[in-house]
């Protein structure tokens, strides 16, 4: 592989990594799970589970996405330090920080007054397919920093009931 395959295959997989962080905030969990491979593994060692396969995780996306449509959950993931190591033209692997700030939150209502952050990374596996880049792998790390406030959903922040 020369260089400028590599680079794209690490530009590839950067924007894969920001455009999943877009869809989860923006649109839908749903969108963002459309570029996992149907066999991607989810890893999230903040709850100690482990999911094999679209079957297994979609209920994930079912639950947020409802929080989304109601109104009563905002989430923005910052993503930074994103590197790259493309093992060929159509396999690559990587690691990124996120700063995850989540609200139990109606955004009506103007801007949140309370958000709760937390520090973790994700660590990935990506493999080049027909339809483009997917993920085959998708851990979360536990969490480096989770705020008092981080009980959400269970928890009001504001009200804390």
């Amino acid at each position: 592989m020369d260089d400028l395959e590599r680079l794209s295959v690490e530009q590839a997989c950067t924007r894969l990594i920001n455009e999943y962080a877009r869809r989860i905030d923006r649109e839908t969990t749903e969108k963002g799970f459309e570029l996992f491979a149907d066999d991607c593994r989810l890893i999230l060692n903040n709850r100690g589970q482990t999911y094999n396969g679209r079957k297994e995780w979609e209920f994930i996306a079912q639950s947020q996405t409802k929080g989304q449509h109601t109104g009563n959950y905002v989430q923005r993931h910052v993503v930074t330090g994103i590197i790259i190591d493309a093992k060929d033209k159509d396999h690559a692997s990587g690691t990124s920080m996120v700063l995850l700030y989540r609200s139990r939150w109606d955004l009506s209502k103007g801007p949140s007054p309370i958000l709760a952050p937390e520090i973790f990374h994700w660590d990935d596996d990506f493999v080049r397919t027909p339809a483009g880049w997917k993920f085959t792998r998708h851990e979360l790390s536990p969490y480096i920093y989770a705020s008092p406030f981080a009980d959400w959903p269970n928890v009001n922040p504001l009200t804390r009931s």
